[in-house]
């Protein structure tokens, strides 16, 4: 693994990476058995630094998002109408072009629904369940696990990607365009 330097970039980059981080491990205790607390110590400490500098940066974005809430509207933790408040910001105020009776154009329809659709609660809880089964999928997916995990963790991937894939496809729909797509609060 750590042969040049291309190497030993790839293989710290498969450790930084949860998925890859197993089979990298294993593989190196197994072809250095003389090296092996070193091996431990190695990954050990890639480990340690990677997970305090993400938990750092993770605590980092929560507190200055709290803070930003707290400016923004007092407290923050928001209640029904607060709630109520940020969902009607987020909406984006769409102008209707009417044809000759009334009714909104194809595109228009479809934008509203999207946005409808993405502000549901619903669609909320449901992306919610979609990210604690692709990580519990990230959990399971192990160097020694049983054949039935690693199958649950490859088809939980795919259903998860597909999942998301359309997430991105509704957000993209409900925006105005592909500057409002990275701008939207959607």
């Amino acid at each position: 693994h750590f042969d040049h330097i291309g190497g030993a970039m790839l293989t710290l980059a498969q450790v930084v990476a949860p998925d890859g981080y197993y089979d990298v491990l294993w593989q190196s205790l197994e072809s250095e058995p003389v090296a092996v607390p070193l091996t431990w110590l190695l990954y050990f400490s890639i480990s340690c630094l990677c997970t305090f500098l993400l938990l750092g940066l993770f605590v980092a974005v929560v507190t200055g998002t709290f803070k930003r809430v707290r400016e923004q509207y007092g407290t923050a933790f928001r209640s029904q109408e607060v709630e109520d408040q940020i969902t009607a910001e987020a909406t984006p105020k769409i102008e209707r072009r009417s044809s000759g009776e009334g009714e909104e154009d194809g595109d228009e329809a479809m934008r509203r629904a999207a946005q409808t659709f993405i502000l549901s609660a619903r669609f909320h809880h449901f992306m919610s369940l979609s990210i604690l089964a692709h990580a519990l999928a990230m959990a399971s997916d192990q160097y020694n696990a049983p054949e039935t995990w690693k199958q649950y963790a490859e088809y939980t991937y795919i259903a998860c990607n597909m999942i998301f894939l359309v997430e991105t496809i509704l957000r993209f729909l409900a925006s105005d365009g592909v500057g409002d797509f990275w701008q939207s609060k959607f």
